[in-house]
């Protein structure tokens, strides 16, 4: 009889070892990612004080942002892309940007220089914008 309840005993045990696993796992995963995970190549790049294009743009509505990447590529601008359709570390990142998100109108370019933003374009609408930004990034 004994040695039943203890088989019982440790059935259930072992039961609630295994649901509270499958519970805690994704949660710790989720957690490490969100909050202790790799930030963004953007995050990474303000804190070591590097000097680079950040285009800001939304996959869904960009019909200019390959016009805009061929000139960067073209004028040989090192440029890092933010999807605000899948953003990362959003909050950071635009405290890094120095504006909020609702005052952006996209596509835009911001010129970081030493990790700070220095010179920014919204609303691109035309490669003389694209140049214009180039002018002012270099003179920055």
């Amino acid at each position: 009889m004994k040695n039943e309840e203890f088989i019982e005993l440790r059935n259930k045990f072992l039961l609630g070892v295994l649901v509270a696993l499958v519970v805690t796992v994704p949660f710790l995963l989720f957690f490490v990612n969100r909050y202790l995970g790799s930030r963004s190549s953007i995050i990474e790049a303000y804190n070591n004080k590097k000097t680079f294009t950040v285009l800001v743009y939304k996959s869904s509505d960009c019909d200019y942002c390959s016009t805009i990447k061929s000139k960067l590529k073209d004028l040989d601008v090192y440029y890092l892309e933010y999807d605000l359709d899948n953003p990362k570390d959003s909050e950071s990142t635009f405290k890094k940007f120095g504006f909020s998100e609702k005052s952006l109108v996209v596509p835009a370019l911001i010129y970081v220089k030493d990790g700070e933003s220095v010179v920014r374009t919204f609303d691109i609408k035309d490669e003389a914008m694209i140049d214009e930004f180039i002018k002012y990034s270099k003179t920055a």
